[in-house]
């Protein structure tokens, strides 16, 4: 049996679709009736922004070169014992501080947001994945959030409430979050 709405497969004998939340008890047993098929198209495909990461990057780099700089004071010291260990600290460190933006920067290629003519699904997850479908039939609300900081960077969040039972989901840190809020609301009233 298929949902009529979304045409997702769903078991006998259901009273909801899982994939849409379509009431199906009203359906008559058979098969279901065929609904005209429009094409879906990408909206657009969209990540977080990049700037935080950077700027993560950049105090790294930072971090790296005060330890560099500190690791040849203390080389310079008549301390055999500090001074054969110093660049060794300074690059175990400098390891270190780069771990945080190089999980960031992969993390952000593995998180991907599509808008649709049909829907807007999120994919995110390094080692294991989650998809996740929210219909625009089932969008009940869009908002856009920024903080101060995130308004003059022209970045933000758009929150979508869905009916669905996941209920918000936000697209976090995008550029121009209000484009995409109007276009999927513009899609909604069609």
């Amino acid at each position: 049996m298929q949902c009529p709405q979304c045409r997702h497969a769903i078991p006998d004998g259901s009273r909801f679709c899982n994939a849409c939340g379509a009431v199906l008890s009203n359906l008559p047993a058979g098969p279901a009736p065929t609904l005209p098929q429009v094409e879906e198209t990408v909206i657009a495909v969209l990540r977080p922004s990049f700037l935080f990461v950077g700027v993560r990057y950049g105090i790294a780099v930072v971090l790296t070169i005060l330890a560099v700089v500190m690791a040849a004071f203390v080389a310079s010291l008549e301390w055999w014992f500090v001074s054969a260990a110093a660049p060794w600290v300074a690059t175990g460190f400098s390891v270190l501080v780069f771990l945080n933006p190089i999980f960031h920067h992969i993390s952000r290629q593995f998180e991907t947001y599509t808008i649709t003519t049909h829907k807007v699904e999120i994919r995110s997850g390094i080692f294991s994945r989650t998809q996740r479908n929210i219909p625009l039939p089932k969008v009940q609300d869009v908002t856009t959030q920024a903080t101060l900081g995130k308004r003059l960077l022209g970045l933000g969040d758009l929150i979508i409430d869905s009916a669905s039972e996941g209920g918000k989901i936000r697209l976090k840190n995008i550029a121009a979050p209000q484009n995409y809020a109007d276009e999927i609301l513009c899609r909604l009233r069609r």
